[in-house]
């Protein structure tokens, strides 16, 4: 288990583990998964932010088909004002937050 495909497939199938009793603890950040960078998981990506944004607007009250921006806080100046958060772009860590939150990307509809 030497080769570089070798360690990622192991890595791979570590997610998907059920845990009995236990959790995984991560040392240190997460900033890349084992997984290749393709068109379908920068969709799914797209549409979970897409549904997180919603969530997160419905639970501010603010409803509807407008949502409205808020360039007065931390999210905003993450992504607008510090120019080191351009890079590295999401594409690298859409499967480490899906994966995280427990999204099942690969599996397409339940």
């Amino acid at each position: 288990m030497s080769a570089p495909h070798d360690r990622r497939a192991f890595l791979r199938g570590l997610v998907g583990l059920p845990l009995i009793g236990g959790g995984i603890t991560l040392i240190g950040n997460p900033t890349a998964a084992a997984e290749p960078v393709t068109s379908d998981l920068l969709k799914v990506y797209s549409t979970w932010l897409w549904g997180e944004r919603v969530r997160v607007e419905q639970e501010l009250g603010r409803e509807g088909d407008r949502i409205r921006g808020v360039t007065t806080n931390a999210g905003y100046w993450y992504h607008h004002a510090v120019p080191e958060h351009r890079n590295p772009p999401p594409s690298t860590r859409a499967a480490v937050v899906l994966s995280a939150v427990g999204c099942d990307w690969r599996g397409g509809r339940p």
